[in-house]
């Protein structure tokens, strides 16, 4: 009989699994990411279905516009698989690189894009690098105006000065000019003094397993669900490196080898399902969702 330290993975709550949608490529310096003949998403994101699949396991995959432009066929393929899409920027840009309006224009553009290509409605928006900051909360209203539900861009625990810091954790709402629009925000931990991010991209290459699982269940018996993430090209070792500088490199491509099997165990370990999912079953919850402040 399970323990009650460790129950079995039917009786655990279900976590979120996101993917961040994008080629080996975006995220390097403008005009690296012009030919499509460059491209591998199909080694990482063929491999990330069939793990799921077999697992079970609906996710939420937000799309980059040019990497669904360039793979149509890819993100049709996503979304007969029952999977849930959003989108990740039209271009691979920090949003607090660019003006209120540069970013409605790339949001716009990714929207229709994915939309055109699949069928389908997008559910929510990951910023590029997590970028909404303290110098973006105009970011939020664009995205309401635009009909998005939910974003999933803040993170707690992350470093640096104009980092988001929401007073709550979970799902919670802003409320802007242009009406609602749920935060879905990356989980993080307290260990003593201490905030860190829970897991998923190089948290959970860099991490020990171990420490990734005593997050989740931290999560668990805090009542709370980590939101994954994860990239294709993390599962494609063999992907072409960008230029970067050493610390860039370290976070890159430290610890590529061991992602698959990480995966296969924090699939068979835990539960996860669609952020939409998420936001659905805090939607119904006994308490309305909290409003979103931050400091």
């Amino acid at each position: 009989m399970p323990s009650a330290e460790m129950p079995d993975v039917e009786a655990r709550m279900e976590h979120a699994f996101t993917i961040d949608v994008e080629d080996w490529y975006h995220g390097g310096p403008d005009g690296l990411a012009c030919d499509p003949t460059m491209s591998r998403l199909a080694h990482g994101l063929d491999r990330l279905l069939d793990l799921l699949q077999s697992h079970g396991c609906r996710a939420t995959f937000f799309w980059l516009g040019a990497a669904a432009a360039e793979n149509p066929r890819l993100l049709r393929k996503v979304l007969a698989q029952g999977h849930e899409v959003g989108f990740h920027g039209y271009h691979h840009r920090p949003v607090y690189g660019m003006s209120a309006s540069a970013f409605r224009e790339d949001a716009a553009m990714a929207i229709d894009t994915i939309e055109q290509i699949g069928g389908a409605s997008v559910a929510g928006y990951r910023a590029p690098y997590f970028s909404l900051t303290l110098d973006t909360p105009w970011a939020f209203e664009v995205l309401a105006e635009l009909g998005v539900a939910y974003d999933s861009s803040v993170f707690p625990g992350r470093r640096g000065a104009r980092v988001i810091q929401p007073h709550h954790s979970g799902p919670q709402v802003v409320e802007t000019r242009a009406g609602r629009i749920a935060e879905l925000p990356m989980a993080s931990c307290r260990w003593g003094p201490v905030v860190i991010p829970a897991c998923g991209g190089a948290y959970f290459r860099l991490y020990p397993y171990a420490l990734t699982r005593r997050n989740l269940r931290w999560l668990e018996r805090s009542g709370r669900f980590a939101n994954f993430y994860i990239h294709p090209w993390e599962l494609d070792p063999d992907h072409p490196r960008l230029p970067s500088t050493w610390k860039q490199a370290l976070a890159h491509e430290l610890g590529l080898k061991k992602v698959e099997a990480r995966l296969v165990r924090l699939l068979s370990e835990f539960r996860f399902t669609t952020l939409g999912e998420k936001l659905a079953q805090a939607v119904a919850g006994p308490k309305p969702l909290p409003s979103m402040r931050w400091s």
